[in-house]
């Protein structure tokens, strides 16, 4: 059995009877009419190429979906299915969302015998309509996964007049493809706000060769900024952090260590990096 099938074309073929269609152990419905095996799990990949099944070649996948079909997960399994067409026509497909875009071109690439648009249009339905620091987020990621040119897209961005294009021209001005996750691009965003210069991944070196490799960096004031996410509780992690604590400590700079927390909470990471920015000890 494929990994997906079209319901009804199964059960007039003979492959399956309706009551095996019908039993979740065996079969799983991912859109209309669209199937898989129990046993194949659910992706957005998978149900990107479900909604190509059900919507044709009339639209092209775009946005976050396409991004995950490219490995930047920006798309859960359960997320709809973003695609984008040019004609005026836009099926209404449960999980799926089809727009109509205002201007072209879309691009002719292809996925798994998937229509998909260009770089720059994937970026700029990923960041339209989105918050700046989400957007932000959205096209660091695209730009550090190698999917798309940071400074082709501005160029790109100049004459266009889309729904959004203004936030996202914004949110291409400050976007870095050498973020390495979502809540870093977070904070840079955040700090950046507030007129500070702040670096992303920066090397510290010494006198003595390498101290580590920063989240963000104020280097003006030998600030480190780090994102302490999840996996820094791993005991391996945490020794290795410590350690590069350590010299950082040593070679002069100052470690302050944000997590979710801090972000969940209004104002708490600025309060945090002014305080310290005001510390006299801080003032090189």
């Amino acid at each position: 059995m494929p990994e997906l099938f079209i319901g009804s074309l199964a059960v007039a073929g003979g492959d399956l009877t309706p009551g095996q269609l019908r039993n979740r152990s065996r079969v799983v419905p991912v859109l209309r009419n669209v199937y898989r095996p129990a046993a194949v799990p659910l992706t957005h990949p998978l149900k990107c190429r479900a909604a190509a099944l059900v919507v044709g070649d009339r639209a092209r996948l775009t946005g976050t979906s396409l991004a995950s079909v490219f490995g930047v997960s920006l798309a859960r399994p359960a997320d709809p299915v973003t695609m984008v067409t040019m004609d005026g026509w836009a099926p209404v497909v449960r999980g799926v969302v089809v727009r109509r875009a205002s201007a072209g071109p879309l691009g002719d690439g292809v996925w798994d015998g998937v229509p998909v648009v260009s770089a720059e249009r994937m970026a700029l339905d990923c960041a339209a309509g989105q918050p700046l620091e989400t957007a932000v987020a959205r096209l660091d990621a695209l730009a550090h996964a190698g999917r798309l040119d940071i400074e082709a897209f501005r160029a790109w961005l100049v004459d266009r007049h889309d729904h959004h294009v203004v936030g996202v021209r914004a949110a291409a001005d400050l976007a870095d493809g050498r973020a390495e996750s979502p809540p870093e691009s977070v904070v840079r965003v955040r700090l950046l706000a507030l007129g500070l210069h702040v670096v992303p991944q920066v090397v510290v070196r010494t006198e003595h060769g390498f101290a580590g490799r920063v989240d963000l960096a104020i280097e003006s004031h030998r600030l480190a900024i780090e994102y302490d996410g999840r996996w820094h509780g791993d005991k391996a992690q945490f020794t290795a952090d410590r350690e590069r604590s350590n010299r950082l400590t040593a070679a002069g700079w100052t470690v302050l260590h944000v997590t979710a927390e801090t972000l969940r909470t209004p104002g708490a990471l600025e309060a945090m990096v002014l305080g310290e920015l005001a510390r006299p000890s801080s003032r090189r």
